[in-house]
């Protein structure tokens, strides 16, 4: 009995399948009976219209009269068209067919439909971008939060790294320090001292207070508490001001003189270190200058125009001693920023009676037009022939280049480095303002000096390793 079930179910299955098949193929003979006899009649008001020269009954295939073939076979026309900026409405038609042959009559149910199709969705659009009014909703005014102000320095990231002058003390100096350390420090940061050869006199000056003042501890020599007091004072001076070139030496000469003194009595060693500052002072800053403003001033003939840069002492010693000489010359005193130290140049030379004109570093081409010489100093020279100087004298030197006007570096042998930098941030200073912040010095490349006056000789820029090994 199940068996006969079985087969029982299976044979329904197998005779709805076969009914299936045939429906299907009866649909598809239909479909292609319905394209081989062409468009059946449309109701009016439903579709679209026949045209005129079409005739068609229920039991007969369409007859058509025999129409010359045109360029422009079918022309549809739907209900709505759609742009980007909206939905743009035009009049109602009918899809229109004219100069139809059989095989555009075939295709024209597909048009109407398309036509249909695609009037449906330009509706839907046309309801979709439906303008509807916003509702006025009021916003409170949101209070106004003071921002916190930030610093020039802490906003430039390039500048972050540099140190920047303080313009007080940091903490309260113990009273064992040095007072003449604390007040050059102050003096540093404040600006009231500035130039390399001021500030190595001034050091050297406190440096002779503080070796006046010092007492040798009980459980050290004189030698080598000085030498840890003078340690010490360089990295307070560290704090406000980065030490410069001339400072450095000059504290590297004062440690060898320290390390290298006799056995002797506190009295007497003090009066060596005396005999030794005042030595270097007067070797290494008074006569050097007066070397070079020798070697300089025989340079400067009647009917000169000199380009100077900034505040120079050395530079300011040749001009005076050029004039006081009867050379008939004029200078031209170029200034720049931070600190436009140019404006006291131009006061001292003036009132010395030399004849000068002022401008600022952006009108230094128009000064290399009458220019003959260009005089100017440095922070310190390097081994590898480049020159630290006040920011803006580099493009004073490139410009005088450019016209071929000769370039003179005065520079005394104190001032010189072993070091070797390409950028001016090795060993940079910033100047920082209420709105603007400043860097102090730039690196001078060799190809735009001329030559380079020291107490020794007149020498090239490259020279600067020779004379550190001779006067080493």
């Amino acid at each position: 009995m199940p068996s006969e079930e079985a087969d029982a179910l299976a044979k329904k299955k197998a005779e709805a399948r076969a009914e299936k098949k045939a429906q299907k193929v009866a649909r598809v003979k239909k479909a292609v009976t319905r394209d081989q006899a062409g468009p059946q009649a449309v109701v009016p008001g439903n579709g679209p219209k026949m045209p005129d020269n079409v005739t068609n009954t229920p039991n007969s295939a369409p007859k058509t009269t025999k129409t010359k073939p045109s360029s422009s076979v079918v022309e549809v026309q739907l209900n709505s068209v759609g742009t980007k900026s909206g939905v743009r409405k035009t009049d109602n038609a009918i899809p229109k067919v004219q100069n139809a042959t059989p095989k555009t009559l075939n295709n024209a149910p597909k048009i109407v439909d398309n036509a249909q199709k695609a009037a449906q969705k330009q509706s839907k659009f046309a309801s979709a971008t439906k303008v509807v009014p916003a509702k006025t909703v009021k916003v409170p005014t949101p209070q106004r939060v003071a921002k916190p102000k930030v610093s020039v320095q802490q906003n430039n990231k390039l500048f972050a790294r540099l140190s920047s002058v303080k313009k007080s003390l940091i903490e309260p100096v113990p009273q064992s320090f040095p007072p003449s350390i604390a007040r050059l420090a102050v003096q540093f940061a404040d600006s009231v001292i500035v130039g390399s050869n001021v500030r190595c006199v001034a050091f050297m000056e406190a440096v002779r207070q503080l070796i006046e003042d010092y007492e040798t501890p009980p459980e050290k020599t004189f030698s080598r508490g000085l030498e840890e007091t003078l340690q010490s004072c360089s990295e307070f001076l560290l704090q406000y001001r980065p030490i410069s070139i001339s400072i450095r030496n000059a504290l590297k000469f004062l440690k060898w003189q320290v390390l290298h003194l006799p056995d002797e009595p506190e009295e007497a060693c003090k009066a060596r270190l005396y005999k030794a500052i005042e030595s270097y002072m007067w070797e290494q800053v008074e006569l050097a200058d007066r070397a070079i403003s020798g070697t300089v001033k025989q340079k400067i003939v009647n009917g000169d125009v000199v380009v100077v840069y900034g505040c120079s002492s050395i530079v300011q010693r040749i001009i005076e001693d050029a004039h006081r000489e009867g050379t008939n010359f004029r200078v031209v005193v170029i200034d720049g920023w931070p600190w436009k130290e140019g404006k006291e140049m131009l006061r001292r030379i003036v009132s010395a009676g030399v004849k000068c004109s002022y401008m600022l570093v952006t009108a230094a081409s128009f000064a290399m037009m009458e220019a003959t010489k260009v005089l100017l100093g440095a922070h310190s020279l390097l081994t590898n022939g480049s020159a630290i100087t006040r920011a803006g004298t580099s493009q004073v030197a490139m410009l005088a280049h450019a016209r071929n006007v000769p370039v003179l570096m005065c520079c005394e042998t104190h001032k010189f480095s072993e070091g070797a930098h390409t950028d001016a941030f090795c060993r940079e200073e910033l100047v920082v303002s209420s709105d603007t912040s400043a860097i102090v010095y730039d690196i001078m490349p060799p190809d735009f000096v001329t030559a380079v006056v020291t107490e020794v000789a007149v020498v090239p820029c490259t020279s600067v390793p020779v004379i550190l090994r001779v006067s080493a």
